[in-house]
């Protein structure tokens, strides 16, 4: 996957492997497609089903302040992750 990424792990170039964006995302959907109904990660599977993978693996599991890629990913998706965030992250 690194050919098709810049230096941030943002994957910038076309391929057939996933339609994602981020590198951390696609190996979350390979590990989810090799482990399938681990009971320990039901909400990443969830997340898949409602389209908020990415949410999920840059907010929930992923020490983004280290990164720029985070940066060029909330950027982009400030609506989605505040929608993630009052949908799925709060109590009811």
């Amino acid at each position: 996957m690194i050919p098709f990424c810049d230096s941030n792990d943002v994957i910038t170039k076309s391929n057939s492997l996933t339609n994602t964006k981020y590198l951390e995302v696609y190996s979350w959907e390979k590990m989810l497609l090799a482990h399938p109904k681990e009971k320990e990660i039901e909400f990443a599977y969830e997340m898949v089903k409602e389209a908020y993978l990415d949410c999920y693996v840059f907010l929930s599991q992923f020490h983004y302040d280290l990164h720029p890629k985070f940066k060029v990913f909330a950027a982009q998706n400030q609506e989605k992750i505040k929608k993630y965030m009052e949908v799925y992250l709060t109590e009811k």
